[in-house]
């Protein structure tokens, strides 16, 4: 008789812990580079050389596109799809949804 193997629930349980983390991390960084940009507008300086490196305020252009645009860009999409001509990537991933606080297993 062969032993059934079962999955190893530490490593789900870790790598949830870690997003959780990073997530927390990811809000940290964001309030510490609010902190930096007033810091360094309050002292009108645009760039900060320091041991840890180079800190610049630098402008981020994007742009947002009417809807019908946005359409027509997915229309095409999924025409060079069905027309073969599209190059097609799969990368196997890990999802990972956090359980809701009120949902049971």
């Amino acid at each position: 008789m062969t032993e059934k193997k079962k999955l190893n629930k530490e490593l789900f349980k870790k790598l949830s812990q870690v997003k959780e983390t990073i997530k927390k991390f990811e809000q940290f960084e964001k309030d510490l580079q609010g902190q930096i940009i007033f810091e360094m507008k309050d002292f009108d300086v645009e760039r900060v050389k320091s041991e840890f490196g180079t800190f610049s305020l630098m402008n981020r252009t994007t742009y947002s596109y009417p809807s019908e645009i946005k359409d027509k860009i997915k229309k095409l999409q999924a025409k060079a799809v069905l027309d073969g001509v599209a190059n097609k990537t799969e990368t196997e991933i890990l999802r990972f949804q956090a359980k809701k606080e009120d949902e049971t297993l």
